[in-house]
């Protein structure tokens, strides 16, 4: 019963950072433009995919931005792969403010380290 309730809270304190990884054959500079503008760092890379040329884009969003960013990869992609993982620490990136206090609380460094 513990370990449910703790993933329930989890859930519902959506604390953390995810990195998304976006894979689509179809042109993501409306995807890209609209994820800059929301204020997260992205990057795009231009790769080979079995079938063909694709266009790779990584961002890492507040776990409390997840079902916002996923609207809005299906809403400019219907089609497009993406997948989600846990990011135990990110240094270094540029975030959106209202959604990061956390980050600046619980950054993985102690102070005087």
């Amino acid at each position: 019963m513990g370990n449910f309730v703790g993933i329930m809270l989890e859930e519902k304190l959506a604390m953390g950072q995810e990195v998304v990884q976006v894979i689509t054959k179809k042109d993501a500079s409306g995807l890209i433009e609209f994820l800059k503008a929301q204020g997260y760092g992205v990057t795009s890379v231009d790769a080979q995919g079995t079938t063909g040329k694709v266009n790779i884009i990584y961002t890492i969003i507040s776990r409390k931005d997840h079902r916002t960013v996923i609207d809005s990869i299906h809403r400019f992609n219907p089609r497009a792969f993406y997948s989600v993982e846990d990011v135990k620490s990110v240094s270094e990136g540029v975030f959106p403010l209202a959604g990061n206090w956390h980050g600046k609380l619980f950054n993985g460094r102690r102070k005087g380290k």
